[in-house]
């Protein structure tokens, strides 16, 4: 429903407006407590290591909250308790620019390509859940927002996503 729905703002040149407007102020106090909230859930509250940049961006609380809650949903998935998931954050000119990396599975430059809603990669030796929209649905955010979204991996060692939002 969520991917839905952002297609759907996408499609809408006022709706998109709508949400380009939206924007939260110390933007490190919100991310902090969301990550550290959803490792702690996980008894991963150990393996963080943050740092954090503070800054204004555009983007809504909702929406920030559901990009963290897929991003380290995917970092605490496919890496080990013990495992650091590093978050780190730094400004330019433009973008706020929020760095998310794993010491997990990672993933080869052919699967990073193949990246899009709906797809997982072995499935069953990860044993996956869900319909593989996690990061087809950060990408969507990113995207209303007027963001980046990047991602480097290698293969058994490291999952570094980036996310850049636009500073307000």
């Amino acid at each position: 429903l969520t991917y839905a729905n952002l297609n759907n703002y996408l499609s809408s040149q006022e709706e998109t407006l709508k949400y380009r407007r939206m924007k939260i102020e110390f933007i490190n106090f919100s991310i902090e407590e969301m990550i550290k909230l959803k490792l702690y859930e996980h008894n991963r509250i150990e393996d963080l290591e943050i740092e954090l940049e503070d800054a204004n961006a555009y983007i809504s609380e909702i929406y920030l909250s559901k990009l963290i809650d897929e991003i380290i949903d995917n970092s605490i998935k496919f890496s080990q308790p013990g495992d650091k998931i590093s978050i780190a954050s730094f400004s330019t000119l433009d973008f706020y620019n929020l760095v998310i990396t794993d010491n997990g599975i990672g993933m080869t430059g052919e699967q990073i390509k193949m990246l899009d809603a709906y797809i997982q990669f072995d499935r069953k030796k990860n044993e996956q859940q869900g319909a593989g929209l996690g990061i087809a649905i950060v990408k969507k955010i990113t995207e209303l927002f007027n963001g980046k979204f990047e991602i480097h991996s290698k293969k058994d060692e490291f999952t570094r996503v980036t996310i850049s939002l636009k500073r307000a």
